[in-house]
């Protein structure tokens, strides 16, 4: 039997998806996804990078390539099991329930035991410092407070793999910074893989063990840029040399395929 901690959890191999009309969505797309790292992907808007992320949940099914995520197709992936976490860029939280309730609903869904619930909540609200708000609406919260709902309700499942479609992007820059700092303590204590999809250059260099960089529909990998820096990452990360470096050579790609 093949080993887990040697495999990558998403193995895409020249996967393309093209949908009725035809519309070429994708084509050509390869890459790894090692358990337990963390890459952004960027590119330009329509490009894919949204599609690709359904693919890799099992949402919808490739149609050429071979995409495999824990070492089976993503719908086998998704049916058998694999807890997937998926943060959207609204926070999406049910306007009539309760933050603690907002929480639930995941573990209600998997139908993991009441007796659970309670203590999965609080740690979860703790994790990202709302433990005072449990019982508060979502239309008492800050956009920011909002979308650290929305990621732990995302982690409170325990997911093998979260994936994040630009959660970040309608928020003002210092409330996404600070929320970058938050998503890496959350990743770093938990264990988790993720996927990352965002337009900021500077936050996918932050927050990233390695940056995948999209082509203009049909969208496909054109560069994987390594980022070396070690982790804890401090907010004076991004004011240093070697950060402006490698967040100007992602942009400077992406400026090369702009169309």
């Amino acid at each position: 039997m093949a080993n887990p901690a040697t495999n990558p959890l998403v193995a895409c191999d020249n996967v393309g998806l093209t949908f009725p009309g035809p519309v070429q969505a994708l084509e050509g797309t390869t890459f790894q996804l090692q358990r337990g790292e963390l890459v952004s992907v960027v590119g330009p808007s329509g490009c894919g990078k949204s599609t690709l992320l359904r693919l890799i949940a099992g949402l919808i099914a490739n149609t050429s390539g071979n995409l495999q995520v824990a070492g089976q197709s993503a719908m086998q992936a998704r049916q058998h099991g694999l807890h997937i976490g998926f943060v959207f860029q609204d926070a999406t939280l049910l306007p009539w329930r309760t933050i603690q309730d907002n929480i639930r609903l995941p573990l209600e869904l998997l139908k993991i035991p009441r007796s659970e619930h309670a203590t999965r909540i609080r740690e979860a609200l703790e994790l990202v410092g709302l433990q005072d708000f449990a019982h508060a609406l979502p239309n008492q919260l800050s956009g920011g407070m909002r979308m650290r709902v929305a990621l732990v309700r995302a982690l409170v499942t325990h997911p093998e793999l979260l994936l994040l479609d630009e959660p970040f992007g309608a928020l003002d820059e210092i409330t996404r910074q600070r929320l970058n700092e938050d998503l890496l303590a959350l990743w770093r204590s938990q264990k988790w893989s993720g996927v990352f999809i965002t337009h900021n250059v500077y936050e996918a260099v932050f927050l990233s063990q390695r940056v995948l960089v999209m082509s203009p529909r049909p969208g496909r990998l054109i560069a994987d840029v390594p980022i070396p820096f070690e982790f804890p990452r401090t907010p004076e990360l991004r004011g240093t040399a070697e950060f402006a470096k490698l967040a100007a050579e992602v942009s400077s790609l992406l400026r090369r395929i702009s169309p």
